[in-house]
């Protein structure tokens, strides 16, 4: 029998404990003791700051110290150090979990709408707190899910809605006529859409058409 075979079980045990994303089955398998300190050092990170110097950190076999890092960036306990330290990680998952953040800096909010990588502007396009300018900005993102987020966010200006009532992608149509603050007058044309999916959705949108 391998050393994985050996561990299967527990491996399944720790997966139904909500982590089954993390490979804790990869070589070399990382003892009881270390483990413990993963869930510990993510648990850290989830409810408090982050300190990537504490040596029980370091330690961590990769994918688990991305997890806690991960977790530390859609905190929103964590300080704003924090928050830009993690804004410029190289793991684009890490940085997404920051655009999401609700208590990120304006700032580091400004900077990751631009990111490189469309599942970070995601996050920017998600987030509540993200301002009405930046989230008109992203309205012209040339990636469609990005403009789906906006579409359906709530605290979209109605400048940038009316623009994506006009979009030739039927999902953003469909997230628009969907939000609840979808201006009457695009509510009214998308109950004339030419996709059946977009004019049920506006036909259940609870405002008011005119």
């Amino acid at each position: 029998m391998t050393p994985r075979a050996q561990h299967g079980t527990g491996t399944n045990q720790y997966q139904r404990r909500g982590a089954s994303h993390l490979r804790i089955d990869a070589a070399p398998w990382p003892d009881v003791s270390l483990i413990a300190q993963a869930r510990d050092a993510i648990a850290q990170a989830r409810d408090s700051d982050l300190d990537t110097s504490d040596p029980a950190y370091r330690r961590l076999p990769r994918d688990l110290e991305l997890e806690a890092r991960r977790g530390a960036a859609a905190n929103p306990n964590s300080p704003p150090d924090t928050l830009e330290r993690l804004a410029a990680d190289n793991d684009s998952g890490v940085r997404r979990g920051v655009a999401r953040n609700p208590t990120s800096p304006l700032d580091i909010m400004m900077r990751l709408a631009q990111d490189i990588d469309p599942i970070v502007r995601w996050g920017a396009a998600r987030n509540p707190s993200s301002p009405p300018g930046l989230l008109g900005r992203l309205a012209a993102d040339p990636d469609h899910e990005v403009r789906c987020y906006i579409a359906g966010n709530p605290n979209t200006p109605p400048s940038a809605l009316e623009q994506l009532a006009r979009d030739p992608n039927p999902d953003v149509r469909h997230a628009l006529a969907g939000n609840p603050r979808c201006p009457s007058r695009e509510l009214k044309k998308l109950l004339r859409d030419p996709d059946k999916r977009v004019r049920d959705q506006a036909a259940s949108n609870p405002a008011p058409a005119e």
